[in-house]
């Protein structure tokens, strides 16, 4: 990803071919559906009235088919294990068959787990929970890419097939899971079998996943094509959803909105802790700094906070940071907390807001984007600015200046500095391979290396190039008693020569 974004810069394109094709696939409550493979797989048809054979695998070990022992006539979950957790909703015939033997009937289990868990399936035995009856699934091709979607929790078996059969090469075909609706865990059906968690959270057996994989094998091509298709002229038709209405309290006009509290309750935090005051610190060092600005803001339910850095252009006045695109600094390189205060509701509340910034370069700072760069965000003044719902605020000026940087030092033959940048509660990206509140290593880059006496006279100055691990060396001074490193961006740390 990383040598992707850094070449980015190269062989960006001016024009990218784009379609996306959406379509409703039919899940339950019909056995044949489920047929996969170009039929070397399927159900036996759904029977009440059926026992199953007890054979799950031939003498190769290959799945016999048509399996008889997911007889779910409106699907089943919680298949896991041998036996079941309610044996009045077992599937007839099933015990001792792992996974099947734990396999809960959704139409006899519903009225035991509605009770547990206060909720109504609409289960019956000729009826099966309807959103277990359809789902979606889309198709996306961005240019040499092809995106396809898949409604539940893939694991790596399933992936894996899904890219080699792909129309388009296996690291051009990105697979998402967790899109437009939730079938469970998707598991091939040599995977579902082996039982244990994943199975469980599951409504129509061993055959569903690959299924519905197939279905999105089938619609990927359409997205390569010149023309422009219609997947919904084979979709199944959609389920209804409810349209739902909350009854939850929300605070509109909320109580002080738009302000700035004198004392940030104790209750609020934010991801570096309790924030000791509302505005942010005057001074924040470069890399290790966290400019924090609280404020009482909106009801989320009403409105969520939009939140900008601004720079200062000219005394007095500031404008947005933005990236190379012209873009304004703000999403992902602020984090923003929020806190109902009091927490529990007990009438109106006030509705307390914290936003961060790390001082590191944005993402797309002109001339600042690579790892290389993190010491050398732009010095000088800037602010947050906030857009509520009707009103705006902005926090008192902070200014950026020179810091982050840490050094050691030890005398051999040679002084050798060990140089690097330490944000002790950040996270923002400072290397590939290291955590981002460690020391990260000052790489192959030019500082300045300055010996010193106990009087903090200098003695001495080089410059030269770090090594891999962030280390450089200088000629030895039997006089000098600390070293004085500034690397490129006029950040400087002394340390003592041990």
């Amino acid at each position: 990803m990383m040598a992707a974004w850094q070449s980015a810069g190269t062989s960006m394109k001016d024009t990218l071919e784009l379609e996306m094709l959406s379509k409703s696939v039919e899940t339950g409550p019909d056995a044949s559906t489920f047929t996969i493979r170009d039929g070397a797989l399927s159900y036996a048809p759904f029977d009440r009235t059926k026992t199953p054979d007890g054979k799950v695998y031939d003498d190769q070990g290959n799945i016999i088919s048509p399996i008889d022992e997911f007889n779910a006539p409106v699907g089943a979950g919680l298949c896991q294990d041998a036996t079941a957790m309610f044996p009045a909703a077992a599937i007839p015939g099933d015990d001792g068959i792992k996974p099947y033997g734990s396999c809960l009937l959704l139409d006899q289990a519903a009225p035991i787990l509605g009770q547990i868990f206060q909720v109504d399936l609409k289960v019956d035995e000729t009826h099966p929970v309807c959103e277990t009856t359809r789902t979606t699934i889309s198709a996306l091709r961005i240019g040499d890419y092809l995106i396809g979607t898949m409604p539940g929790e893939m694991t790596v078996m399933l992936a894996e097939y899904l890219r080699s059969k792909s129309p388009t090469a296996a690291d051009h075909t990105i697979l998402v899971s967790y899109a437009q609706g939730h079938m469970g865990y998707l598991l091939r059906p040599e995977d579902w079998l082996l039982g244990g968690y994943e199975p469980s959270v599951t409504f129509w057996g061993p055959l569903a996943a690959e299924y519905m994989g197939e279905q999105l094998l089938k619609l990927m091509p359409l997205a390569l094509t010149p023309m422009r298709e219609d997947a919904s002229t084979s979709s199944a038709t959609r389920v209804a959803t409810a349209t739902t209405t909350d009854a939850l309290d929300k605070d509109d006009p909320a109580p002080m909105a738009g302000t700035i509290p004198s004392e940030v309750p104790p209750d609020v935090w934010a991801r570096t802790g309790h924030p000791a005051q509302a505005q942010p610190a005057a001074s924040i060092p470069r890399v290790s700094g966290i400019a924090t600005f609280t404020w009482i803001g909106d009801d989320p339910l009403v409105k969520t906070p939009h939140v900008q850095l601004q720079v200062e252009t000219s005394p007095g006045v500031y404008a947005a940071v933005a990236r190379k695109s012209g873009r304004p600094v703000e999403d992902q390189e602020i984090l923003v907390a929020y806190t109902p205060e009091p927490l529990q509701r007990s009438g109106p509340q006030t509705h307390v807001w914290v936003a961060e910034w790390q001082a590191v370069p944005w993402l797309g700072a002109p001339g600042l984007d690579t790892l290389d760069d993190r010491g050398g965000v732009p010095t000088g003044k800037y602010r947050f600015h906030v857009d509520g719902k009707d009103w705006s605020l902005d926090s008192d000026p902070f200014t950026v200046v020179a810091g982050g940087l840490e050094a050691t030092a030890t005398r051999a033959t040679q002084i050798t500095a060990n140089v690097s940048w330490h944000a002790q509660t950040g996270w923002r990206l400072m290397d590939m391979n290291m955590p981002s509140n460690h020391p990260v290593p000052v790489r192959a880059q030019q500082v300045t290396v300055a010996l010193l006496d106990a009087a903090n006279t200098q003695l001495s100055s080089a410059s030269a190039t770090t090594d891999a691990n962030g280390a450089v060396s200088v000629a030895n001074n039997a006089a000098a008693t600390q070293v004085k490193i500034t690397d490129r961006f006029g950040n400087v740390a002394t340390a003592p020569i041990n």
